[in-house]
């Protein structure tokens, strides 16, 4: 059976639940839908460099792209019940900054490597070389076929890692896609740098609450169970987010751009923001004449550029208000979702993923 990995991308699929109906009729219905995304280039001139305005919001009605877009987060009530909250720290490990990414040490076999933490991408990664050296077998059962913004690598069987350990939590027969990033890996080398062996996915992110520090270097792994509201450890002020947690689990914010309303995916695995053109142009900006400015250039998985440009938007990020921002806008298509919000934005706070509730929690680094 073959199935579509995508990279940085929104997949959604919608259940239906089992209905007794009548004497003995059962009907169950299921369907599924799928797209894909892409991965970004750092840029000097980020639009969150600056100091955010802080404002309060006004609640306003939630938009939804499609009545199968996203599987809704879980609605808790404002506070927490802290008798039966338990929130247990598994492992914690320090996270190493590789150009815009940031890399976290993944015990592979008894020996230690840097891998990209990605949440922007649904399945994890490993360089096609590495997994031909450690003649990893393949998983026959199901084909993968790995797409993005800069190509398609075709069809191919996942590889089986026996082991792979992020401090004490191990993945045992951890099926990896056998995926190349030209980009990253040519980096690696003008730079003389040991490249990432590949990119932790969601379905190793999912199993934990993740905490990650970007302004500490540091990344934690929680066990969280009835838990409900804010209940994140952490002290001062932070924004709790009630996030889209879509099927293939990547997070789906709900901002603002020029007043109107966009859907932002959270993606560790992109060095800079990037908008869609035709979303930013759905919110009334003037975009005549963007493309003959000067170009920057964001890159795919396989490393073929893709041209962006910077424009002028108002954004909003929960109670953030980030006036007149300079972000990359592209004639791109991002499937089910406006823009990416990458670590241009996120690597100033401390972000706490919430696969547990669907909730995601962010805390500037000036903010306690």
């Amino acid at each position: 059976m073959r199935q579509i990995i995508s990279l940085r991308l929104i997949i959604y699929r919608k259940l239906s639940g089992l209905t007794v109906f009548s004497c003995a009729l059962l009907l169950f219905a299921v369907s599924s839908a799928a797209n894909t995304g892409f991965e970004g280039q750092s840029s000097p001139h980020s639009a969150f460099t600056r100091a955010p305005v802080e404002r309060v919001m006004k609640p306003r009605a939630r938009i939804t792209k499609g009545a199968s877009a996203t599987r809704p987060a879980r609605r808790p009530p404002p506070t927490s019940n802290i008798a039966a909250c338990r929130v247990q720290l598994e492992a914690k490990l320090p996270l190493t900054r590789f150009f815009g990414f940031f890399t976290v040490p993944a015990e592979i076999d008894g020996r230690t490597y840097p891998m990209v933490v990605d949440t922007g991408s649904d399945q994890t990664t490993i360089e096609p070389a590495m997994a031909n050296v450690w003649h990893l077998q393949e998983d026959k059962f199901g084909e993968h076929k790995v797409t993005g913004l800069g190509g398609e690598a075709g069809w191919h069987y996942p590889r089986i890692l026996s082991s792979l350990k992020l401090g004490a939590p191990e993945w045992i027969d951890l099926r990896v896609s056998p995926t190349s990033f030209a980009f990253v890996a040519k980096r690696a080398r003008e730079a003389r740098l040991p490249a990432p062996i590949g990119f932790l996915g969601s379905n190793i992110l999912t199993r934990y609450d993740v905490e990650l520090d970007f302004p500490a270097r540091t990344i934690a792994l929680y066990s969280v169970s009835n838990c409900v509201g804010r209940f994140v450890p952490w002290s001062g002020q932070f924004t709790a987010f009630s996030a889209d947690l879509t099927r293939r689990n990547r997070f789906v914010l709900h901002i603002s751009a020029n007043g109107h309303p966009i859907r932002a995916v959270i993606d560790t695995g992109a060095e800079t923001s990037i908008a869609a053109k035709a979303s930013i142009a759905g919110t009334g900006a003037d975009l005549t004449g963007m493309d003959k400015t000067v170009p920057m250039y964001n890159f795919g998985w396989d490393g073929e550029p893709i041209a962006s440009y910077r424009h002028s938007v108002d954004l909003e990020v929960g109670a953030e208000r980030f006036p007149s921002a300079s972000i990359e806008v592209g004639d791109i298509v991002l499937p089910d979702f406006d823009m990416v919000l990458g670590m241009d934005y996120l690597r100033g706070r401390r972000v706490w993923l919430s696969y547990s509730t669907g909730w995601v929690f962010m805390q500037r680094m000036d903010a306690s």
